[in-house]
């Protein structure tokens, strides 16, 4: 392809892991495993609801929901708790948890690019790894940063954007949490992060080995279990080969969603709205050259409960 679409297109690759390094992880992998099914802590037994955005943890003894996130807290009484959940004070609201996830991914396609790349059969085996701290000041405040490497052994026809990246920030921002009434609150949050909202219409970009990263601000609105209102603004995170060369794009993406919940008959109402500004891009192989594109998008979305 002459160009790419997505942010930190690069023509220089990375040097190519070895297959060596593909079979240590694989062990290591089920080691770990193995070692978990061996535990005979009944913790085990019950599944962890760990999101794809670490931060929506919430391993406080206090057991405040976590923001910007309705998901059950995990128990923190199991084998990790002296890293999960570290005491800072006597109330036990300051405190530091530690984290982190390995994810091994293996692709094959054939006949890529519907044949026309003429690249036939390509098959890769990813690599990602990322260490976080999440540390809460107290009740309302909190910084969470998170680290992360990515990189892939092979790719026929070369590398694509969000294959890999050297050691760098991935997540690192604080927020604020300001209570409402009753169990709503408002929560304010700005720096570096994953925006994943309104289900599957912006997402982490789990498909790839690097996820899509933002620099900017989000605000929310939360309920026990529903989200009202939220709204962002952010600028684009480009994927740096260098260590610590993640930066800022000069392409932004914003944008805002509010709903409501019927009770009769069941299902949640949302409007969403988006807004970006992208530079000098070729979005079709073929097209008429590189050019900037501002667009705007509405959708109303019905939800079944």
């Amino acid at each position: 392809m002459s160009g790419c679409p997505l942010p930190g297109c690069r023509s220089e690759m990375l040097p190519k892991l070895n297959m060596r390094l593909f079979f240590l992880n694989i062990t290591m992998v089920l080691l770990g495993w193995t070692i978990a099914m061996a535990d005979t802590d009944p913790a085990w037994e019950r599944p962890k609801p760990i999101s794809r955005a670490r931060w929506s943890e919430d391993w406080a003894i206090p057991r405040d929901p976590a923001p910007l996130r309705d998901i059950p807290a995990p128990t923190p009484d199991d084998f990790w708790r002296p890293i999960k959940y570290i005491p800072l004070n006597d109330s036990g609201d300051r405190y530091l948890s530690f984290g982190g996830e390995y994810r091994l991914a293996y692709e094959m396609y054939d006949e890529a690019d519907m044949g026309i790349s003429d690249i036939g059969r390509q098959d890769a085996v990813l690599h990602r790894l990322a260490l976080h701290a999440d540390f809460h000041l107290n009740r309302k405040w909190r910084v969470f940063g998170q680290l992360g490497y990515a990189a892939v052994n092979d790719r026929d026809g070369g590398e694509k954007a969000t294959d890999e990246t050297q050691i760098d920030v991935w997540q690192l921002f604080i927020d604020r949490r300001f209570s409402v009434r009753n169990n709503e609150r408002f929560v304010l949050r700005i720096g570096r992060q994953i925006i994943e909202t309104a289900n599957v219409f912006i997402t982490a970009g789990e498909a790839n080995n690097v996820r899509l990263y933002y620099n900017g601000v989000r605000t929310a609105w939360l309920t026990e279990d529903f989200i009202p209102f939220e709204a962002f603004a952010a600028e684009y995170v480009d994927y740096e080969y260098d260590s610590f060369g993640m930066s800022g794009t000069d392409e932004y993406f914003w944008g805002f969603r509010t709903g409501m919940r019927v009770q009769q008959p069941d299902f949640d109402l949302h409007f969403l709205y988006l807004g970006w500004d992208l530079k000098d891009r070729q979005f079709e192989q073929g097209g008429a050259g590189r050019h900037d594109e501002r667009g705007l998008a509405g959708q109303v979305l019905w939800i079944r409960q």
